[in-house]
């Protein structure tokens, strides 16, 4: 199993994150939150730890278990104070390897996802960014949602978790990314004794490519609300790109110019941002939340025009390349933070490496590249629309 370790000697905690390729991308339909399912009862009691002790001791290291489901990839992660390291972990590799499923236990995070759910359909902000999901990838696994929806989450027994978990932890598909106060004789010899037992499994399938990316195919929900809320997705450059650097840096200022042509010059929106990702297959975004759609898509529009038209100044560039580095190293300052970012690139965008180098690169697009990035970019975007649908010209969505 390949592990990943930053050292931090002079840092406080420690963090140990558990990749598991495949992720969203590799979910049946009817396995729709199933792999949530699995890690929120794995985080919860184990083969060697019940459900009382597991908690009592993770409240007593100072420990903190976490999950998440991702695009291209899952993540069970250990926050864990330093000097707590040994006995902190050795809960994480139990949780991670040994989870003990019940049915006591599945009802309860069964109830908590459902609820989760429904709280997700109430807020705007969730529902918006679910219905894009489903207007840009279709009948594509990543527009799945990674909590399932109440039919699949009803089916779902002991057997199913199970089934799941030795689906998706094994020799092929596990990569560890370690960052904090740790040095390696501890890593190897900590993780040593449960990772030399794991099978060695099935490579996660490769991910397929999105059908109908080139076409625009509005989403749109009707809901009384106060604002309409818009979200567009479109295709991206892939993160192995040598152009990346340039297209996140041309969509960090695309959004900073829509704040300013929108909220600042126009008051037409409350919030209004820009940019892309870093999955496979990869995919840029637009959103806002406005009362007057029809006057806030066209500036989108003629914004996108304006970046790809009409070159920045060096200066401009300059100074966002370094507020976007800034931001981009400040995501990194903690051990988990780091681990999480530095493990996401090395199963997904291209290596760990390729992180740093991005970062190093930003400096050095010139106004060019991005002029050439927005020219090649905001095409074929795929928008969802929640609120009042009487205010938005279907047009104006279709036309970008």
């Amino acid at each position: 199993v390949p592990v990943l370790l930053r050292q931090l000697p002079s840092s406080p905690t420690v963090a140990v994150v558990a990749f598991l390729k495949g992720g969203l991308s590799a979910t049946a339909p009817g396995d729709a939150g199933l792999e949530n399912l699995v890690w929120t009862v794995a985080s919860k009691q184990t083969e060697q730890f019940d459900k009382a002790t597991m908690a009592q001791e993770l409240t007593r290291l100072g420990a903190q278990l976490s999950h998440q489901i991702q695009a291209g990839s899952s993540a069970f992660a250990l926050d864990a104070i330093a000097e707590n390291k040994e006995e902190s972990l050795a809960i994480f590799l139990d949780a991670l390897a040994h989870p003990r499923f019940s049915d006591e236990e599945l009802n309860l995070a069964r109830e908590r996802q459902l609820s989760t759910l429904a709280n997700n359909f109430a807020d705007p902000d969730s529902r918006i960014g679910s219905l894009a999901a489903k207007a840009h990838y279709g009948d594509h696994a990543l527009a799945l949602d990674p909590l399932g929806d109440e039919t699949s989450l009803q089916s779902f027994g002991v057997d199913d978790l199970s089934r799941k978990h030795a689906e998706v932890l094994n020799r092929s598909r596990l990569f560890i990314s370690i960052a904090g106060n740790i040095e390696r004789a501890s890593v190897e010899s900590l993780l040593g004794p449960t990772l030399s037992g794991l099978e060695a499994g099935t490579p996660a399938p490769a991910v397929t490519a999105v059908v109908g990316a080139d076409e625009s195919t509005p989403l749109l929900e009707q809901r009384e609300l106060p604002t309409v809320y818009i979200r567009g997705l479109f295709p991206a450059v892939d993160p192995e790109s040598t152009d990346y650097p340039a297209h996140l840096l041309a969509h960090r200022i695309l959004s900073q110019e829509l704040w300013e042509e929108i909220r600042t010059k126009r008051n037409l929106a409350y919030a209004v941002s820009a940019g892309i990702q870093k999955a496979k297959p990869n995919s840029g975004f637009l959103y806002i939340t406005t009362a007057e759609p029809n006057a806030a898509l066209p500036v989108i529009r003629e914004t996108v025009a304006r970046l790809a038209e009409q070159p920045l100044t060096p200066e401009d560039v300059v100074n966002s390349a370094e507020s976007l580095r800034t931001g981009m190293l400040m995501q990194m300052e903690d051990p988990l933070s780091m681990a999480q970012s530095l493990g996401s690139y090395e199963v997904s965008s291209g290596g760990w490496k390729r992180l740093e180098q991005i970062i190093a690169e930003l400096p050095d697009v010139t106004p060019a590249q991005v002029q050439k990035a927005m020219r090649e970019s905001v095409q074929h975007v795929d928008f969802a629309v929640l609120g009042d649908l009487s205010k938005v010209d279907k047009e104006l969505l279709e036309s970008m």
